[in-house]
């Protein structure tokens, strides 16, 4: 009797298959972890298997290993969403999680004094966006670290203390670029070096510079002609609408 011929996944499902087969693997490594009390361990592993899959259990969980850890913010943010996207139990989890972290955040404003244009912050590493400088951001509580930078270079390292539920305000004056940097700034752009056929037209040229314009002139008059019927070609060939559900699936674990 002849054997039927072994069902075969197409390769879309397949690497779908496989994808949740390892955010499901991090998923249980992240429990693991979480119970041994280790949640750095933990919130690498919940964070690997969010990248692969999104599900508000893992999120709710990164979150928890969020808050273990002192990072608040991260982890309102975390609930918050669960809070919106879930249902039931766990929504209310999330919910009672974000009331529980909110009144704990501090606020932190960074405020720059003088022309901050070419001056960019960051606080423990994250950049703050420039519309957000000079305004309280959310913040863990503890010991944070402002770096207020110039083209890279670092020109002060400010380490304030953000208490829970309170608001904590550094203030930098910002020095005036070196004289170098503005001294490159102020130079007027090079000229470019003539060679013989520049120097002959700047020179007034002749009959051979005027024929030579002219038959240059005449060649890009050809070359736009061609392009602009190419364009008039290409813009009638409309591109056809990719249709297609491009939302990401949720995954949620037992």
């Amino acid at each position: 009797m002849a054997q039927d011929a072994p069902e075969t996944v197409p390769a879309g499902q397949e690497q779908t298959a496989q994808t949740t087969a390892a955010a499901r693997e991090f998923f249980q490594q992240g429990l693991v972890h979480a119970e041994a009390g280790e949640w750095e361990l933990a919130a690498d592993r919940f964070r690997r298997s969010l990248r692969l899959r999104s599900s508000p259990v893992v999120a709710f969980n990164l979150g928890t290993a969020y808050r273990a850890l002192g990072r608040l913010v991260e982890a309102t943010e975390l609930f918050r969403q669960v809070a919106r996207e879930a249902s039931g139990e766990l929504a209310e989890a999330a919910a009672a999680g974000l009331e529980e972290l909110t009144p704990q955040l501090g606020r932190l404003t960074v405020i720059l004094r003088g022309p901050a244009e070419d001056v960019d912050v960051q606080i423990d590493g994250r950049p703050v966006p420039r519309a957000a400088i000079g305004a309280p951001l959310p913040a863990d509580p503890g010991e944070r670290r402002v770096e207020v930078l110039r083209g890279g270079e670092r020109l002060a390292e400010l380490r304030p203390t953000v208490s829970p539920g309170a608001g904590t305000q550094v203030d930098f004056v910002i020095p005036p670029p070196a004289p170098e940097a503005v001294a490159a700034a102020a130079a007027p752009p090079l000229e470019p070096e003539l060679g013989p056929l520049d120097r002959g037209e700047a020179e007034g040229g002749g009959d051979d510079g005027l024929v030579i314009g002219l038959a240059v002139a005449g060649a890009i008059m050809a070359v736009a002609a061609v392009a602009l019927g190419l364009g008039i070609g290409l813009s009638q060939q409309r591109p056809e609408a990719v249709a297609g559900d491009l939302m990401p699936g949720t995954l949620e674990f037992e």
